[in-house]
């Protein structure tokens, strides 16, 4: 430590004493400045735009994380997110690959254009980046119609379209009338937009033994006494589940 304290000290001993005004600069803002607007001049179009598709690949997969917000305790939408995350970081790295070894390995009579593993990664990244909007926005509608109900929310996102969601809990199953019963009887929910002239709710027992459904349709076309918009329920039996199969 002597040592080194001691040429530091010579060193300012023997340094001419000028005042910082009067010094030559370390940095020289312009000719870094010419040095990058050079840079970006000679910058080849391919590389540029790859730049750009990586920056938004990144800035993509925040922007949906950022705004899934309690979304993300939805299993489904949490392990696509997961899957996203891991497709961009596998575009990112060959992009970022191809902007090191340009002109040497990925293609080199075209120096700056990307390989077709980067370009084939990159396109894998923005169909699941589509996926996941989708997938999100369906869990975030679902959510506000049915508030914490994740595993709920998460048996509906998986679910294809026109397949039977079964409800087995009795208390969900209360749950979930309850939050029907609630949003359509608070006004709020439908000031903005104008009111539905029918809603009609079908409600199916599997039971095999004994297989029925409920059928329940209320607005202005049903009329009750009075002649206001009323409510018609209707219970019908259905064919057994094992005759309906013998039929076919």
């Amino acid at each position: 430590m002597e040592i080194t304290k001691d040429f530091w000290k010579r060193t300012w001993d023997s340094s001419d004493h000028k005042p910082a005004a009067e010094n030559d600069p370390l940095f020289d803002p312009v000719s870094t400045a010419e040095m990058a607007l050079h840079y970006l001049e000679s910058l080849h179009p391919a590389t540029l735009l790859c730049n750009v598709l990586a920056v938004n690949l990144a800035a993509a997969y925040f922007a949906l994380v950022f705004s899934a917000e309690e979304a993300l305790e939805i299993p489904s939408i949490r392990t696509s997110l997961r899957l996203l995350r891991k497709k961009i970081e596998i575009a990112i790295n060959l992009l970022a690959l191809d902007a090191v070894t340009s002109g040497q390995v990925s293609n080199p009579l075209h120096p700056g254009l990307s390989s077709i593993e980067a370009m084939v990664a990159c396109e894998t990244a923005c169909i699941i980046l589509g996926e996941n909007e989708v997938l999100l926005a369906r869990g975030r509608s679902l959510l506000s119609k049915f508030p914490s109900k994740f595993i709920l929310i998460d048996n509906i996102l998986r679910t294809t379209e026109g397949s039977v969601i079964s409800v087995d809990d009795e208390l969900e199953q209360c749950d979930i009338l309850r939050i029907v019963l609630s949003q359509q009887s608070d006004p709020t929910t439908t000031s903005s937009r104008p009111r539905p002239t029918l809603r009609e709710y079908l409600l199916r027992n599997y039971d095999d033994e004994n297989p029925c459904q409920l059928c329940v349709r209320y607005g202005n076309h049903v009329r009750d006494l009075t002649g206001e918009g009323g409510l018609l329920i209707a219970i019908t039996k259905t064919q057994p589940r094992a005759n309906v199969e013998s039929d076919k």
